[in-house]
């Protein structure tokens, strides 16, 4: 928040800047009330939920708004009054049909962001949504790798114990086999 004169000491700026944010659970309300010199309401605008950053600059006829930031590029919405010009953003808001194509307007990109930010949150959705199946794929992939490699190591030991067994049966068989001559010869005397 700041105020100043301008250069030529004709009007006096206050600029006022604030964060507000919360998560969905939270809700914010901003307002903003007009005082004239005798400490006389003269308006009063309260904002339910918005989230993000408000800026409003006061001169000497005149409020200008932002919502959103501060940067050159974002867009300042400018209310004035005073010498009979009242206008919003350039539109005429003396008359109840100016003021109403105004807020019908206003109402129209409320409800274009209301579109927006669900497109966006039903996209988020999907993402989220991806990214776990994704994760799954990963750990199914994981757990197939680890029961094939357990299937190999299991069938090798198998024909390992089994090729083992035979050369040990042969082994014996032969060593039988080259003992009946010794054998036979023994019976026979030799």
């Amino acid at each position: 928040s700041s105020a100043w004169w301008d250069e030529e000491h004709e009007e006096y700026e206050l600029e006022l800047s604030m964060d507000i944010g919360g998560d969905a659970n939270q809700m914010r309300v901003f307002t903003i009330t007009s005082v004239n010199g005798a400490g006389n309401v003269i308006d009063s605008t309260a904002t339910v939920g918005f989230l993000g950053t408000l800026s409003t600059r006061l001169t000497g006829t005149s409020v200008v708004s932002n919502y959103g930031g501060t940067d050159e590029d974002d867009e300042w919405v400018e209310a004035q009054n005073g010498s009979g010009n009242t206008n919003w953003d350039g539109r005429d808001i003396r008359t109840q049909s100016g003021a109403q194509l105004a807020l019908g307007q206003l109402e129209q990109a409320i409800n274009n962001k209301d579109v927006k930010r669900a497109e966006l949150g039903a996209f988020a959705n999907r993402l989220e949504n991806t990214i776990t199946n994704l994760q799954i794929q990963v750990e199914n992939l994981q757990a197939s790798e680890s029961r094939i490699s357990d299937v190999d190591v299991a069938h090798e030991m198998t024909e390992f114990t089994k090729n083992n067994i035979l050369s040990q049966a042969a082994t014996a068989m032969l060593a039988q086999a080259n003992s009946l001559p010794q054998l036979a010869l023994k019976l026979l005397g030799a």
